[in-house]
């Protein structure tokens, strides 16, 4: 497993990118690194509080050291120009329409960057051939690297404990596709509440009905029982 984030340091383990490989002018700042003790649900509530807190910490001492001045290079080959000379000057249109439709001019090679993310570490691999296209992309996303911590903290609670859990794993379907997540959490509970078989054949059942026709119908404790047999001590 590779977590990061709240998720590793409501656990005790002291890492945070922008202590461990500061980026940005983080070493320049003063601020606390968050950590639990016990790993639960509730202590990562409470580091994502703190770290709320220390945000604003930070955000403090940096607008006392903002320095004046324009926020952009004035290279307009390499940056879009300002609105309004677009719309009144020939060349800003030009470097303009280039920066927008083909990108910077990038060497080859490649690159791996990570930031501190507020759910965890949020990584960028880079292959470049040149040109303004990179040839490969690679997003590391922390919300599904941390589901990997589901197969380790699901088994043995119950069905309503699965919302507080997955949830306090910084679970985002933006970048978790919903129905892989889905089936990831189906196959923990099937692995350890019944055979594969039969939980393919209580969800098959399910499905035979659209969505739209099912939504107020349920099934009977009798037929669930006819695929699942009677209830064993871990349904109990």
């Amino acid at each position: 497993m590779r977590i990061s984030g709240p998720n590793l340091r409501g656990s005790g383990i002291e890492h945070d990118l922008r202590r461990k490989h500061p980026y940005l002018d983080y070493e320049q700042y003063d601020f606390d690194v968050v950590i639990g003790s016990a790993g639960d649900c509730y202590d990562r509530y409470l580091v994502r509080i703190e770290e709320m807190r220390q945000s604003v910490r930070i955000l403090r001492q940096v607008i006392d050291k903002l320095p004046g001045g324009p926020i952009n290079v004035a290279d307009w080959k390499n940056m879009a120009p300002p609105k309004s000379h677009v719309m009144t000057k020939m060349e800003e249109l030009i470097h303009h329409f280039i920066v927008v439709t083909e990108g910077l001019d990038a060497p080859p090679g490649e690159v791996y960057f990570a930031a501190e993310n507020p759910k965890g570490e949020l990584g960028f691999y880079i292959n470049s051939r040149g040109g303004g296209v990179p040839y490969r992309l690679k997003i590391r996303a922390p919300s599904f690297v941390n589901l990997s911590i589901l197969p380790e903290l699901l088994p043995g609670c119950m069905v309503s404990d699965v919302p507080s859990r997955a949830g306090e794993s910084g679970l985002r379907h933006g970048r978790v596709r919903q129905m892989n997540m889905l089936r990831s959490i189906f196959s923990i509970f099937a692995h350890h509440s019944c055979s594969r078989s039969a939980f393919r054949a209580l969800r098959a059942n399910a499905s035979r009905k659209p969505m739209w026709t099912r939504s107020n119908e349920g099934m009977s404790k009798k037929q669930v029982e006819s695929i699942l047999g009677h209830p064993t001590s871990v349904d109990q």
